[in-house]
Formats: C-alpha cells, sequence, structure tokens
C-alpha cells in the first residue's frame, strides 16, 4: 500500500544504529601521497619541486574521491536531478565544499597540461593544509559505512517513539524505513512534501506479530502505528533523508 510519512522527521534527532567499520588500510593510502607532497613543501623548493607538490595533492584528493565512489556508488542515488559529475554530487548531497577542491584540479591540469607556472611555494602549502583537511572530513566516511541508523524525536512526550532508515547502498541505494510513530505522522493519503512509501502499516502491536490482543488499552494503542517499507520519494524529500544519512558519521 501507498503511506506517506511526516516531514517532521527531518527535524529529528539522528544516531547511528549499525555499521561496517574498514579494517584496512586503503582509506589512510592518501594520507601516505598527502605527506610526500608536504615534505617536498617543506624544503626550498624549486620549480619542478612545486610541479610535484601541486600534481600529488591532487593525486591524494583523487584517491579519497575515488574511494569514496568505490564505497557509495553515488551515481545510483535514485533521483534524476542530482549532478552527473561526482565533485557536484558530494556537494549536492553536503559532504563538501567544492571550490578549492575545483581549483586544485584546475591548477594541477594547467600545470601539467598547458606547461603553465605553478603557484608559490606558500600557496602550494595552503593546499597542502586544504588537502589534509579534506582528508579528515571524509575519513569517517570511508572507515565507517552505516548501514542503518535511527531517527527520533527530541521532545520528551514522543521519546517512545523511533523509526530506522536502511540507505540500501548495497543493493543499489534502495532505501528502507521503518518504526513506531503517532498515528497522525503517517497517513493513507498523498501529503504534499511527505516521504512516500510503498508498505504495510499496522495500528497495534498484536496486528504486527499476529497475536490475540489482550490489553484492554485499545484506545491508546490505536493512536500509534507500526509501518516499514520502501522509499519512493519525492526527490527533495529524498535528498534531504540522504544527507541525513552522511550526517550521521
Amino acid at each position: 500500500m501507498e503511506l506517506w510519512l511526516t516531514s517532521d522527521i527531518f527535524n529529528w534527532v539522528t544516531s547511528m544504529q549499525t555499521a561496517n567499520i574498514s579494517h584496512g588500510r586503503e582509506w589512510s593510502r592518501a594520507y601516505d601521497v598527502w605527506k610526500h607532497a608536504d615534505v617536498t613543501l617543506q624544503k626550498t623548493c624549486n620549480e619542478f619541486d612545486l610541479i610535484d607538490a601541486i600534481t600529488t595533492l591532487k593525486r591524494a584528493v583523487d584517491h579519497r574521491l575515488r574511494l569514496l565512489d568505490k564505497l557509495y556508488k553515488f551515481k545510483r542515488i535514485p533521483i534524476q536531478a542530482k549532478p552527473s559529475d561526482l565533485i557536484k554530487i558530494l556537494h549536492y548531497m553536503n559532504i563538501i565544499k567544492p571550490i578549492m577542491v575545483e581549483k586544485l584540479i584546475q591548477i594541477r591540469n594547467a600545470v601539467e597540461h598547458e606547461d603553465a607556472s605553478p603557484p608559490d611555494c606558500e600557496t602550494c602549502k595552503v593546499f597542502s593544509e586544504f588537502v589534509w583537511y579534506f582528508l579528515r572530513s571524509t575519513d569517517n566516511l570511508v572507515r565507517e559505512i552505516v548501514l542503518n541508523f535511527n531517527l527520533y524525536p527530541a521532545e520528551s512526550d514522543l521519546d517512545l517513539y523511533s523509526v530506522e532508515c536502511r540507505i540500501g547502498i548495497e543493493h543499489g541505494w534502495n532505501p528502507t524505513i521503518g518504526g513506531w510513530l503517532p498515528s497522525q505522522l503517517i497517513s493513507d493519503e498523498s501529503r504534499d512534501h511527505w516521504l512516500k512509501i510503498i508498505g504495510e502499516k499496522y495500528d497495534r502491536l498484536s496486528d504486527y506479530l499476529a497475536i490475540p490482543q489482550e490489553s484492554p488499552d485499545n484506545g491508546a494503542q490505536s493512536e500509534v502505528t507500526y509501518f516499514k517499507g520502501e522509499i519512493r520519494g519525492p526527490a527533495d524529500c529524498l535528498k534531504r533523508l540522504i544527507q541525513m544519512y552522511f550526517k550521521v558519521v
């Protein structure tokens, strides 16, 4: 059945539930590349040292970008209007700010392909520091791949409710969601700017578990709904949910 979930969840608190932890060293390779450039810039540099440094810094960024894309398969995100370029997708999802990355790429391309002069040593050091911060800011994303996360309201009178979301990267970005909510927060009628879900809902715990209901407090239970299903849009809501996912780590 078609369900619509309140957009209020975008203002809820998030917490990681389960994640895959990387035990390899692939994530740290970019630091090895960066370190070569940084060491070069600590000494008196000639033009060729500066060219080497800029080229190496760009390699460090490239390595991290490739690893991010390998892990998250960004181009499979089911939002048709998303950019096609990887850096622009990362910006679209609020993962990075693109200006310095794009500037570094432009400088490296000019030096490498147009025989342009490299920036001076101090400017190269600024780029080296930027690359270090770029790696640090994306470390958690390549070391911990969140499988699912919880959303729950901050209001104390709603602290019994929560929603679990699984983004489904391993299944080609097939996000699913489910949980217990006050019944007014989920509807079987279309609502503007609410998440559309294909799934099912149960207004009583006994219905979900398929067991006889013995509790006399049916009035209270009828105000609570359990739901689960696959998220099917709309695009603006799906984008906000994925942005929340990337902030969990």
